[in-house]
């Protein structure tokens, strides 16, 4: 992995440009990450001024799912999980799933109140219509 990075970051010379350049990376917490053996430990004896740091898109996230815990967050959260576990792996079920998404492209509108579907009757028309019996 170290090498995949370094390549990907022209940084198989300790004095290109990239190198010099380079002063911060960040990863999640996970300790494939961050150990002394892991991805940044191997970086930084390549790269010893490098700067370690959390991503801070993760570290948004677990501060979120920690304020939320115990709230109906984990509901949908769950849910969202659910639902990645189950198309993730299956083009039949994902190839569905868009079946199911092109047939309720008209039965919503957007304006700046949001998102509103359209009259039940409309929504209806447009499931059979489209098979979605």
């Amino acid at each position: 992995m170290v090498e995949s990075v370094l390549k990907m970051l022209a940084l198989k010379e300790l004095d290109s440009e990239y190198c010099t350049k380079l002063v911060g990376f960040g990863t999640d917490g996970a300790s494939a990450n961050i150990a002394g053996l892991g991805l940044k430990g191997l970086i930084e004896k390549q790269l010893p001024w490098i700067y370690w740091m959390w991503c801070l898109a993760h570290r948004l996230e677990l501060s979120v799912k920690y304020v939320l815990k115990n709230s109906s967050f984990d509901l949908i959260d769950d849910m969202l999980m659910k639902l990645y576990y189950l198309y993730e792996k299956s083009p039949k079920k994902c190839g569905q799933l868009e079946d199911i998404v092109s047939g309720l492209r008209g039965c919503f509108t957007v304006d700046s109140s949001g998102v509103r579907p359209i009259l039940e009757q409309v929504v209806l028309d447009g499931l059979l219509t489209n098979g979605m019996q």
